[in-house]
């Protein structure tokens, strides 16, 4: 039987590989985890445009969700997979699967297209992202692993701030669909390098797959995303369809528990919720992803719809967040060496000004200033880069070594569960208050005319504030009510803006609740560090 010490060494024997070797198969890595991050982000500022092409504002948060879940299922079954038949193998079908999913994505025709393309997308990026942190652990000793690690957050937050300009400068000067295109060529070149990363050797093939596990996995994420990607927007809270999903949802999570407490090498081990601090920062993590997420795909909308920036000039202002988020890791990280593991202390302080900071983009509006939105931005990704940072060395120090990588797998995994959920939700909460604004906000001079249909479309859709087509149509539609027309097409244009500025202010503040219940969570973490409890 293959044991964590059999695999162990199996790392250890990787990395006395000579230096050149692992300098080359560390390039690959890096190179494989900004790919990742630089997808996952780009669509942001590319999704107003999207949207306005497709159509189907209703699910705008989706395209970004269907990522999420994705890589949320695949990253476990992935990297156990990996243990098996070797992180080679996993790195080129982890690579195959996600330019596959990018190809999809490029040639969509329809919204529920580009989502299905990219949950491929996520799969793929989901694989490599789980082989990525588990190569480090195989290149480098133990004594060695924290600084690369460190190298591989950097790497990750590089290509979080590069995806957002990047997604907005080639919608602006080419087509979105390059946004998705561009990752074939550019996965040819990251997978020709790790063609030659180094082979498992002999692959633990006696480790037996959860297959039940993973099939329960699936079946619990996808129902409970459904029902909150559709409650309020499709359907009511309380119609059968969105509480069906809920139940099933639930009740599948209940199979999941059962399954895995009787699996021999479980998908998701279940030994790391009986420790206190590690349940502590999986709660914090949840809720802080909640948050993040969110900021990255509802802040485009509101710059691009309610103030008019260009989609590159969107991306631009979420660099504050990624750069916020990079210097956030990088500072909680030298103070917890630096003043000994002050767990609780910086949990709090980073969690309340990560809540602080999504407070102060609810109250934003279309007079806020650049200037602002830099700020508030910055504020939350240096909150929740100390999120990280704290909770990563929480996890590792309160389990036993030989469950770190355990540790660190949960909490990503949560982490992108919570992005999912906050999407979901703060989705479905903007969509039903710009409807309910922008009804209140029209003037009654606008009421029931010949354009009473489009007028009713565009409550679903403030994504079309983004196509000038949209705006030419409206006005020519106006031309029938006489000499207002003109006035009244500007009415209408200023009412969607400002009800779109309003709602998502809603949905912020709706988060902003979340994040805050993180302090709370931060106060049950052990005021400094203590080892290995294992409890």
């Amino acid at each position: 039987m293959t044991t964590p010490e059999m695999t162990a060494s199996h790392g250890e024997a990787l990395a006395r590989l000579p230096r050149r070797r692992v300098a080359f198969a560390l390039v690959g890595v890096l190179l494989a985890i900004f790919l990742s991050a630089v997808s996952q982000t780009s669509i942001a500022t590319a999704m107003p445009q999207i949207i306005a092409d497709l159509a189907g504002f209703d699910q705008y948060t989706w395209a970004a969700t269907a990522y999420l879940v994705a890589a949320a299922i695949a990253a476990p079954v992935g990297g156990r997979l990996s243990d098996l038949y070797g992180r080679r193998s996993f790195f080129i079908v982890g690579l195959s699967i996600f330019m596959a999913g990018s190809i999809l994505a490029g040639f969509s025709q329809s919204m529920t297209h580009l989502v299905v393309a990219r949950a491929v997308q996520g799969v793929g990026g989901g694989i490599l992202m789980a082989n990525s942190v588990a190569a480090i652990a195989n290149l480098f000793a133990p004594q060695r692993r924290g600084k690369f690690m460190g190298l591989v957050g950097a790497v990750y937050g590089l290509g979080s701030v590069v995806g957002p300009v990047l997604g907005g400068y080639i919608t602006d000067h080419f087509d979105w669909t390059w946004v998705f295109l561009v990752n074939v060529p550019a996965g040819i070149v990251v997978l020709l390098i790790l063609l030659r990363f180094p082979g498992s050797g002999s692959p633990t093939r006696n480790l037996k797959v959860d297959y039940p596990g993973i099939a329960t996995l699936a079946l619990t994420l996808t129902p409970i995303m459904l029902a909150l990607s559709w409650a309020g927007a499709h359907h009511p809270w309380a119609s059968p369809q969105v509480l069906g999903l809920l139940i099933l949802g639930l009740a599948m999570g209940g199979a999941l528990v059962w399954v895995e407490s009787r699996a021999e090498y479980p998908i998701v081990p279940l030994s790391i919720y009986r420790n206190r601090t590690a349940v502590t920062c999986i709660a914090i993590t949840s809720l802080a992803g909640f948050g993040f997420y969110s900021c990255i795909v509802l802040m485009p909308l509101f710059l691009q719809g309610a103030l008019g920036s260009s989609a590159i000039g969107s991306g631009q202002f979420l660099t504050a967040l990624m750069l916020g988020l990079v210097a956030g890791t990088i500072v909680s990280g030298q103070l917890l060496s630096r003043a000994g593991g002050h767990y609780r202390i910086q949990a709090v302080a980073a969690t309340a000004l990560m809540a602080f900071g999504v407070y102060l983009l609810s109250t934003m509006s279309q007079q806020t200033g650049p200037a602002q939105v830099f700020i508030y931005l910055g504020m939350v990704g240096l909150g929740f880069g100390g999120v990280l940072s704290v909770m990563n060395v929480a996890v590792q120090n309160s389990l036993p070594s030989g469950n770190a990588g355990v540790g660190a797998s949960t909490l990503q995994f949560y982490r992108i569960a919570g992005g999912s959920l906050g999407l979901a939700v703060l989705g479905a909460v903007m969509t039903g208050r710009f409807a309910s604004r922008l009804e209140n906000a029209l003037p009654a001079s606008a009421g029931p005319t010949v354009l009473a249909a489009e007028i009713d479309a565009l409550k679903h859709d403030p994504g079309s504030l983004n196509d000038p087509g949209t705006i030419e149509r409206l006005r020519a539609g106006f031309t029938q009510l006489g000499p207002e027309s003109g006035q009244l097409a500007d009415t209408l244009t200023v009412s969607m803006k400002a009800s779109l500025a309003s709602a998502v202010g809603d949905a912020f503040f709706t988060g902003a609740v979340i994040v805050a219940l993180a302090i709370l969570a931060a106060l049950f973490l052990p005021g400094r560090a203590s080892g290995a409890d294992g409890k």
